[in-house]
């Protein structure tokens, strides 16, 4: 589950679908408003357009890593006002199109804006790094909507390279001479500068600069797949599908070595329980429904 409780001013027809936020880039995932104040012309109304969230379309349902068909914003249908009262629950698919009425937008409405991801979607971006005073605040049945409570930072962010190929897939690795040991390309990682409150957690964008400084490769997308607690804080890894080879020819700027390695070959070389292992797996279950998270300064070209 993904929250934030927030004061929403009003803006032009949109949907909360977001490829750069903790908070929207889920696959899946429910929108859930109660108004504090209600929702009328002294407020501003919200406004929905009714079955708008079919216009939005998996491209390849099959494929490990969802793509969208952009949705056009001609064929909405009306909107319509669903008068919501304070204590209302408006329930709403992710890909709803809302929207103000015109004429209200230098007015402000309140509410409880609340964002359920599925347990088997998570957010392309990454989740919301609550801390557990967070858990601890909540009650026992509450508890399990929390996905995640993380009491270091995130200071590294890593990259999960995979080449399929019809055989198996490899897995690219760089060889860290200082400390003697192959790890996966990334590194030490920041927030970007223009993300609001509730995008906390997104690494997309220093980790794609990170790839690009050490392998002189732009990664369009990544996708998030788990949060390592290491010694020195939190490393968040996401995971690249190179189905179109953007990795082939890699340039070598700070010197590693690199080389791509089988499963099996990762398995006896580090052991099963090492966390690049446990990345693998959890990428290559298929139960898991991913979408491709993109950086705080893509965020105009949602679909590309």
């Amino acid at each position: 589950m993904l929250f934030m409780y927030a004061r929403q001013v009003i803006g032009g027809a949109h949907c909360d679908y977001k490829r750069w936020r903790p908070v929207g880039s889920s696959m899946n995932w429910l929108f859930a408003i109660i108004p504090i104040t209600d929702f009328d012309l002294e407020y501003g109304p919200f406004l929905v357009s009714p079955g708008s969230h079919k216009l939005a379309s998996v491209i390849d349902p099959h494929s490990q890593v969802w793509d969208l068909n952009p949705p056009n914003a001609n064929h909405l249908a009306a909107f319509i006002d669903p008068e919501l009262k304070a204590g209302d629950l408006l329930l709403a698919n992710q890909h709803t199109w809302h929207k103000a009425p015109a004429g209200t937008a230098s007015r402000d409405r309140c509410g409880v804006f609340n964002k359920y991801c599925a347990a088997n979607a998570p957010p392309a971006a990454g989740y919301y790094p609550y801390h557990p005073v967070v858990l601890d605040a909540l009650s026992d049945a509450g508890k399990r909507l929390i996905p995640i409570c993380l009491d270091q930072p995130i200071t590294t962010t890593r990259l999960l390279v995979d080449r399929p190929s019809s055989q198996e897939s490899r897995f690219l690795l760089l060889h860290n001479g200082e400390g003697n040991r192959w790890q996966l390309p990334g590194g030490q990682g920041w927030e970007e500068t223009e993300l609001v409150g509730w995008d906390v957690g997104s690494r997309v964008g220093s980790l794609q600069s990170l790839i690009e400084t050490q392998l002189g490769v732009s990664t369009p997308w990544v996708s998030y797949i788990e949060d390592d607690e290491q010694e020195n804080g939190i490393c968040r890894i996401y995971g690249y599908t190179d189905h179109d080879r953007t990795f082939e020819g890699l340039k070598n700027n700070n010197g590693s070595r690199y080389d791509w390695f089988t499963r099996e070959q990762l398995h006896q070389m580090l052991g099963e329980n090492d966390p690049i292992c446990r990345s693998i797996r959890i990428w290559q279950k298929e139960d898991i429904v991913r979408g491709k998270g993109k950086a705080c300064h893509q965020s105009k070209r949602q679909f590309d």
